[in-house]
């Protein structure tokens, strides 16, 4: 359900789009399809990490590899969300975002940390319901978020420890968006990976199932975002690659320090 190599059609369509120089690419093709399923299992996953793309840069693919899994989870016409830097804006992005929300631009996070760390840590929204009463509304943040950056600037911890944080390097070479879209239109793509995943997402449930039953369900990981990597651990224990996933979370203990 985990495991993903080089022959992967997430991985050659998706996962491999931009150039990764931190964590390495097989590092990160694992933390992004960890991510994915945990979109699909959150039941099971509290809290499903951030992911973050980031490159002092431009041209580093960072927005066309998060459009791509857009195009999977919500249709071709999926387009990125230019981050307001208003936070009641960002709020209803997040609100009312179908299940996944690219925002692009993240560079002015700091007036955001406190939304993304409810988004992070399973908190809600909380709105008045009218100006004139102590009524309010609550929203769940129910979307996974992928942000891109040219600069950092988020310093709560609690929001960076919860970040699948990814440095990306230039890429030398394009494609017209307008030929990749009919590529992935004329060889029915989405068909593909959209099959792909919802097997991974099967297998996944035989693994827990299995895991639940070997007693293998209660593990631990040294890391702050347990539920995440806990059932990456539990998926890739059953697989026979347990120590990948070590090494994995060691990886990205590395890059957020």
């Amino acid at each position: 359900a985990w495991n993903i190599d080089a022959n992967s059609p997430w991985a050659r369509y998706v996962f491999d789009i931009a150039r990764f120089e931190d964590p390495s690419r097989e590092v990160a093709r694992g933390l992004l399809m960890g991510f994915l399923l945990s979109l699909l299992f959150k039941d099971r996953v509290k809290s499903v990490p951030i992911v973050h793309f980031h490159s002092g840069l431009s041209g580093t693919l960072k927005t066309a590899e998060g459009q791509a899994i857009g195009w999977v989870l919500c249709g071709m016409n999926f387009l990125p969300t230019l981050t307001p830097s208003d936070r009641k804006e960002a709020e209803n992005c997040l609100i009312n975002a179908p299940g996944y929300i690219l925002l692009d631009e993240s560079n002015d996070l700091s007036q955001l940390q406190d939304m993304l760390k409810s988004v992070v840590t399973g908190g809600c929204i909380r709105r008045r319901r009218y100006y004139f009463t102590a009524a309010e509304d609550k929203y769940v943040v129910d979307a996974g978020v992928f942000l891109t950056t040219n600069s950092l600037s988020v310093s709560e911890d609690a929001v960076t420890a919860r970040i699948l944080q990814f440095n990306t390097g230039r890429v030398t070479e394009f494609h017209s968006e307008f030929e990749i879209v009919q590529r992935w239109r004329r060889e029915k793509l989405r068909d593909v990976l959209w099959t792909e995943l919802v097997g991974r997402a099967a297998a996944a449930m035989r693994e827990l199932t299995e895991a639940e039953k070997s007693g293998n369900a209660s593990l631990t990981v040294n890391h702050r975002m347990s539920s995440f990597f806990v059932f990456l651990r539990m998926l890739a224990r059953q697989e026979g690659c347990e120590q990948k996933v070590l090494d994995t979370i060691q990886a990205t203990i590395d890059t957020q320090n």
